[in-house]
């Protein structure tokens, strides 16, 4: 992060000492933080413990979880995900040889829905995280972070490798520190897509669609 700082921007390959180092030091800090996510899959975070260990996550991206729900539950976190509804559906589908779509070959029928009710749980108990579907064509996969460590705070756009990559557990990204390009993806593109006629935002009726694709 302190390169990124001095650089303004940098690209950072997938791995523990890449984007994964990155990430954690976003989370990593005592300062209020609010994230915006247009990703590919659904977040690391929404994971239950079993299935992050059983599909071989890194130890930052474990910690970074750790970090996250300590900064739900003391109010010093917020995170909004914005994900298509065609990723939550595609969380269900298998391919040749059973193997679901978006989890490695491991995974079987009931982590799946597993994932699927820890994401209820998080939805209907922590007020920070709030996650919208939708049908708008979202541009590019990209994580906007707003760190409130001063009077005027730090802002970075994160610009994930490829959209179409939601098999893929590790991505590479390039960072942006830039006020003015963090300011008009928000403006633009993620205010654009929460307010698309087919976002659902509403908490209980996100659930409902979770519940719709967890019983299909």
């Amino acid at each position: 992060l302190a390169i990124v700082k001095r650089r303004r921007s940098l690209y950072l390959p997938p791995g523990p000492n890449g984007s994964d180092r990155l990430l954690l030091e976003m989370y990593n800090h005592p300062y209020k933080l609010r994230v915006s996510s247009l990703y590919v899959r659904p977040p690391f975070q929404s994971y239950p413990e079993n299935l992050l260990q059983l599909i071989g996550t890194s130890e930052r991206t474990i910690e970074r979880k750790r970090i996250a729900f300590e900064g739900y539950r003391s109010g010093r976190f917020h995170f909004l995900e914005i994900l298509p509804k065609s990723v939550i559906w595609n969380l269900i589908r298998l391919e040749k040889g059973n193997r679901f779509r978006l989890y490695p070959p491991q995974v079987k029928k009931a982590h799946v829905l597993d994932h699927l009710d820890n994401l209820i749980y998080i939805l209907r108990n922590f007020e920070n995280y709030e996650f919208y579907v939708t049908d708008a064509n979202i541009p590019f996969a990209c994580v906007t972070y707003e760190i409130q460590s001063g009077i005027v705070p730090e802002c970075y756009s994160v610009f994930f490798q490829a959209f179409d990559a939601a098999d893929e557990r590790d991505l590479g990204c390039f960072v942006l520190n830039d006020p003015h390009v963090f300011q008009s993806i928000s403006d633009h593109i993620v205010q654009w897509v929460v307010s698309h006629q087919s976002t659902i935002r509403e908490r209980i009726d996100v659930v409902k669609f979770l519940q719709k694709v967890r019983t299909h």
